[in-house]
């Protein structure tokens, strides 16, 4: 089933058109993540499946991000920003984190921060050495900024 072939979706991109975060988490609840990920997987480009990457919880985000392809997974890296990205990817369980840390171009694993001779946040966040940043919010769900 293609998106455009159906209004399967349709309530999504409405919550997404209004860019309030509670109207895309509640449009976003009604599907499965595997369907979650289909709509990020035919809306890279256009940054709806970033926004509803942002509007999701960490955690949410994590698991929808596991069912998006690689191709996808790697645009999509390439949209968030490092510390956004960082924080998707140290929720991810450690064999999908792994997969995805071997797609990024090797400038991208070993990124470093100017004036450091270490690897930057990202770079330990994907090894899965480093804990999380802040960013909880009071239900204790982290979101992606």
């Amino acid at each position: 089933m293609s998106y455009l072939d159906s209004e399967f979706y349709q309530p999504l991109f409405e919550a997404i058109a209004t860019g309030d975060e509670a109207q895309i988490q509640a449009a976003a609840a009604t599907f499965n993540a595997a369907d979650l990920a289909e709509f990020v997987e035919e809306n890279p480009d256009n940054e709806e499946g970033v926004r509803l990457l942002r509007a999701l919880t960490t955690e949410q985000s994590a698991k929808v991000f596991g069912y998006i392809g690689p191709n996808t997974q790697t645009l999509i890296a390439e949209l968030l920003p490092t510390q956004d990205l960082a924080e998707l990817v140290t929720a991810m369980p450690s064999d999908e984190r792994a997969d995805f840390f071997n797609l990024l171009d090797e400038n991208r694993q070993h990124r470093h921060s100017p004036g450091r001779s270490g690897p930057t946040d990202i770079t330990l966040r994907l090894a899965g050495t480093a804990n999380p940043g802040s960013g909880r919010t009071a239900g204790g769900h982290r979101h992606l900024r």
